[in-house]
């Protein structure tokens, strides 16, 4: 009887967070995770789909047993609903990955609203801005004033001592 073991290879790919606020033209990062849950290490190629197009293109080195966490940086062009797709192939081509179905993450993503410009808000800021200079530069003067009343306090002090001293 002869057995033969012969080692396989697993590798998976899943996008566990995705952070920013939604916004046309505002960076989102992605978070993937490669991995192989094989027993043969090897060489792999990690591809990040966005509704914009391919976005990421990674080639890793992955031991058996062991994962890589992949950052990606995405800023949407497009509003509206889409979907990441994240996927994970050996890039050697030589040895068949044995579990596909886990070779592709998919995560839907809504792009709410594009970046404009708010004219009532902008008027709220500048008038919270100019208010805030009023109330500094009336503050500065007042300042001012008590220095000079001190300033010339003092030099009525110090030329009555002359005059005394005289």
């Amino acid at each position: 009887l002869t057995v033969t073991v012969r080692a396989f290879l697993d590798l998976y790919v899943s996008m566990t967070n995705v952070t920013g606020d939604r916004t046309v033209g505002r960076t989102q990062t992605i978070t993937l995770e490669a991995g192989n849950a094989g027993m043969e290490p090897s060489w792999a190629t990690v591809r990040l789909y966005t509704p914009d197009g391919i976005m990421g293109n990674e080639t890793i080195f992955i031991s058996n047993g062991a994962h890589a966490v992949i950052l990606v940086n995405w800023t949407p062009a497009t509003l509206g609903n889409g979907t990441l797709v994240a996927t994970i192939v050996p890039a050697n081509g030589t040895v068949a990955d044995s579990v596909a179905r886990n070779n592709t993450a998919r995560m839907p993503v809504e792009i709410l609203r594009k970046e404009e410009w708010n004219p009532a808000l902008a008027i709220f800021g500048l008038a919270v801005g100019f208010a805030a200079i009023a109330i500094a530069l009336a503050f500065r003067i007042s300042r001012s004033k008590g220095a000079r009343k001190r300033d010339r306090a003092a030099l009525r002090i110090s030329s009555a001592e002359e005059l005394v001293s005289d």
